[in-house]
């Protein structure tokens, strides 16, 4: 703290370009780190989308399973899978790759996933 007409003042930090370009480089790095971590199976062919802001929270692979069971049996398949990774089946919508693709949102783009519940 500097004292500056009587009043106590925070010390002023002076920046550089170089050091802002080094902030930026390490967000980016940081982000590169991020999605490199957060792999996303590319087999999966369902998922479930948070209705409260249209990000995924989990997929699963069903490319081998009849879609008219898969919708028979949707407690099974997925309601009993989000409860215990304690997601509310309630907030969120099951779809398959190709129906996300058709409302504009990649599956396999880390920034179309979410860590909400």
């Amino acid at each position: 703290m500097s004292r500056v007409a009587g009043f106590n003042a925070p010390e002023m930090k002076k920046f550089s370009i170089k050091e802002d370009m080094n902030d930026v480089n390490n967000s980016e790095t940081e982000q590169n780190n991020i999605q490199e971590a957060f792999k996303i199976n590319p087999k999966y062919s369902h998922f479930a989308l948070l209705k409260s802001n249209n990000k995924i929270v989990t997929g699963w692979d069903y490319s081998t399973i009849d879609p008219a069971e898969l919708r028979e049996f949707k407690r099974d398949y997925f309601f009993n899978d989000l409860a215990n990774n304690e997601i509310d089946p309630k907030n969120v919508a099951i779809y398959s790759k190709k129906k996300l693709v058709s409302m504009g949102i990649d599956p396999y783009d880390v920034n179309n996933w979410t860590n909400e519940r």
